[in-house]
């Protein structure tokens, strides 16, 4: 089978429409101000007159909340928050009866501090379970005690945390609550394959694995490259990002266990380009891996927004946006590659301040167009939790007491303590670092789910972990579900205009420039046998010509226009974008 056939070939797990669940922000059922299983399951119906196929729910299980669930004390128990397995069992089986999956995430880079193994590693150096994680002795500086290597820890500060009894340090690259498991163990890897079989074996339909391609490192694991001189800790994430013994490791697992289901996989891969992804995801090699990764090349290659600590965003890069989308687009059709698509989830802000406006007089179109922009990608479709309704990010006033994330208050301690040191003032100006963090803050996708106009936006009748968005009062599903204009039913139409025409799964894809309009309009073509779709949209608040004379469209090749978030768009009046206008259009071949 050549890559392109592979491409194009048919599966249940290309075709999907997936819906990201982050279980303590969506639904409230007992009152507590936690989301929960139980209210998850009181909106299945919801997801699925929206048009999801499946919902992948972040970590659910035990955890002592460190990184919200992704510190996880038990495997194979439910997080009292969010209910027990029993209700986990229940709504199991509310989606497989309305024929909906179920994808649980799954974090094997490293387990919670208080995790049976990590306890039993850390109580003698003698364990059994010693080699499960890392483990060194310090280093001596002139007599002063010292971490193992210099790594500075992806949330800031060290990566190394002293343990006071075996006199040792244990590695965590996350939170210091987050020991790193050590898979060169062979014990260790066959506990997580048991684990996962346990879990296929219950009934669920796949995985999204975190932090997957980290799970190799360096061997010795040698100092990081100096690439901050004034700094004594380094980022060492080439020391272990697609380490040594990655793929050998997934393979072993697909062998193992995932070969026996037909599960769904997809691996979160950070800094990973379109050469590397290919290696966790070929489809002709046995024992193969995963069937896609989360890329995250739009957010960390192309920042659309300037750094944490400036205050103004510089101007948005729509060219080098389109290049990223073409270029993993164009590399898996030519290589026989399966994407995975989304503009958000639990990681990243609310997509409408990173690639188009908040601002409330365009607020609808935006959402509607960038709608148009994800829904017609080739590759599986991931939407998240409030996308569908166009939430946006925390209010501008907000300080950071409304800030939860660990990633989020580290970093503010950390620029505060800086700023303290070169200001010699005890309460520095924070305003740019404010605005930074409301741009980009993982907090801003946390928000509780914007159900109705009651208090905390239905989403509790107690008081919520993370305080609820006024937002509620204009954006909610109550409201978008009962006007046939809103964003919510732009949504509705969108998946079921993609569930009906392959061609926007697997047909094809070029994308094409309008003269003049390089730096406003973003439009390609996507074709499949003898048909064929162009797509258009507008970034900006200008109108914008429609000149396909450079383009391989000519106008009068242009049919039907399937779908526009402006009312009314025919092809007799479709000389040129309106502000964020998107429209897809039938082309005569």
């Amino acid at each position: 089978m050549s890559t392109a056939d592979r491409f194009h070939e048919p599966a249940w797990w290309k075709s999907t429409i997936v819906y990201q669940i982050y279980p303590a922000s969506f639904k409230d059922s007992n009152g507590d101000g936690h989301g929960d299983l139980r209210g998850i399951t009181s909106k299945l119906d919801y997801l699925k007159d929206l048009g999801v196929d499946m919902i992948w729910l972040c970590p659910i299980y035990k955890s002592p909340m460190a990184d919200m669930g992704y510190d996880i004390s038990d495997y194979q128990d439910i997080n009292p928050t969010f209910g027990t397995l029993a209700d986990w069992e229940e709504l199991k089986n509310g989606l497989h009866s309305r024929g909906m999956k179920l994808i649980m995430d799954l974090v094997v880079n490293h387990t919670s501090d208080e995790h049976p193994w990590f306890i039993e590693s850390r109580s003698s150096k003698t364990s059994p379970k010693r080699d499960w994680y890392f483990w060194r002795p310090a280093r001596y500086v002139d007599g002063v005690r010292k971490a193992p290597n210099n790594w500075r820890s992806i949330f800031g500060g060290p990566a190394w945390e002293w343990d006071e009894a075996t006199q040792e340090y244990y590695l965590h690259i996350f939170a210091t609550e987050q020991p790193d498991l050590n898979w060169e163990t062979p014990a260790l890897r066959k506990a997580v394959q048991d684990m996962m079989d346990w879990w296929l074996q219950k009934g669920i339909n796949g995985f999204r694995l975190d932090a997957i391609n980290l799970i190799s490192k360096q061997p010795g694991l040698p100092d990081a490259e100096i690439t901050e001189p004034d700094e004594e800790l380094q980022s060492a994430f080439s020391r272990y990002n697609h380490g040594p013994r990655v793929h050998e490791w997934l393979q072993e697992l697909h062998a193992n266990v995932l070969d026996k289901y037909d599960a769904f996989t997809v691996g979160e891969t950070s800094a990973t380009n379109p050469e590397q992804a290919m290696q966790y995801i070929r489809q002709d090699r046995n024992p193969k891996e995963l069937q896609m990764i989360f890329n995250t090349d739009l957010y960390q290659h192309l920042d659309l927004f300037g750094p944490w600590d400036t205050g103004a965003p510089p101007p948005k890069d729509l060219p080098g946006f389109k290049r990223t989308i073409s270029k993993w687009q164009t590399y898996m059709q030519e290589n026989g590659g399966w994407n995975s698509i989304y503009l958000e989830n639990h990681d990243h802000p609310r997509s409408l301040i990173r690639f188009m406006t908040e601002e409330p007089k365009y607020r609808e179109l935006c959402s509607k167009a960038l709608c148009v922009v994800l829904s017609t990608l080739s590759g599986t479709l991931f939407v998240y939790q409030g996308q569908e309704i166009g939430m946006i990010n925390l209010p501008k006033e907000w300080g950071i007491e409304e800030y939860q994330d660990v990633a989020t208050k580290n970093w503010y301690s950390e620029a505060l303590e800086k700023r303290q040191k070169e200001t010699g003032q005890k309460n520095p100006d924070m305003s740019g670092i404010m605005a930074g963090i409301h741009r980009k803050a993982r907090d801003n996708s946390r928000l509780p789910m914007q159900w109705d106009t009651s208090p905390n936006g239905g989403f509790s009748t107690g008081k919520p972990w993370m305080r609820s968005s006024p937002d509620a009062q204009v954006c909610n599903v109550a409201q978008q579900t009962t006007d046939p204009d809103s964003v919510f039913h732009f949504w509705r139409k969108m998946l079921n205009l993609r569930k009906e025409s392959p061609i926007l799964v697997y047909g094809s894809f070029e994308d094409m420039e309008l003269s003049g309009a390089e730096r406003a309009v973003f439009a390609y073509i996507r074709k499949l046998e003898d048909k064929a779709l162009f797509v258009a949209v507008n970034f900006t608040e200008q109108d914008v010509p429609l000149d396909l004379s450079a383009s391989p469209v000519d106008l009068d090749k242009l049919g039907t226009v399937l779908l526009s978030n402006y009312e009314g768009t025919t092809l007799d009046r479709l000389t040129g974008l309106k502000p964020y206008q998107a429209v897809i259009c039938e082309i005569s071949l």
